[in-house]
């Protein structure tokens, strides 16, 4: 045992991981592209709901996050009347899902979060040995994923982001 177990250990280990490099500019690109086309989805519901009703905006901000370090990011402000809400990226890397969005407003913060497309609600799973066919399936299930509100009534539970459930969203926010 010894040496040659921990030796032969390593070596299975960098085997299986060999092909599966993590790619951050990759990474960072498609969460880009999915908070672009988190931003194009609001601004048909505000096209739909009347964009001469709701005012808004595109600012740049910073993020900061462990495996990006420093980027840019946008966020869109939004004028519903005289009140204020932002809605803003929070992060890519978060526990349970592949990035988060807050909703802020005067009265409330409501969560997006990127998930798989038949996720109803947050599922965790640890797995040190994945084997191949089934890490293939966990890839292309990541490819299929959706913005979703975060519920927590009565229960954390997901609903899914449509121009009615964007609309209660700022409604709760806005206090009405």
């Amino acid at each position: 045992m010894g040496k040659d177990t921990l030796l032969e250990y390593i070596n299975k280990k960098s085997d299986q991981h060999r092909g599966e490099k993590f790619d951050v500019e990759k990474e960072k690109k498609e969460w880009l592209n999915e908070l672009k086309k988190l931003f194009e989805k609001i601004e048909s519901f505000l096209s739909e709901i009347g964009t001469e009703k709701i005012e808004y905006e595109m600012n740049d901000i910073n993020l900061n996050e462990e495996f990006f370090h420093s980027y840019q990011v946008q966020k869109m402000d939004l004028i519903i009347s005289d009140v204020q809400v932002s809605i803003k990226p929070i992060a890519r890397f978060v526990i349970g899902a592949a990035g988060r969005v807050d909703i802020i407003g005067p009265n409330a913060t409501a969560k997006l979060v990127l998930v798989s497309e038949g996720a109803k609600e947050p599922e965790m799973k640890v797995n040190e040995n994945i084997p191949n066919d089934a890490m293939e399936r966990e890839k292309r299930l990541a490819k299929k994923r959706n913005w979703k509100i975060v519920s927590t009534k009565p229960k954390i539970h997901y609903v899914e982001l449509n121009v009615d459930t964007f609309s209660d969203v700022l409604l709760e926010i806005i206090g009405v």
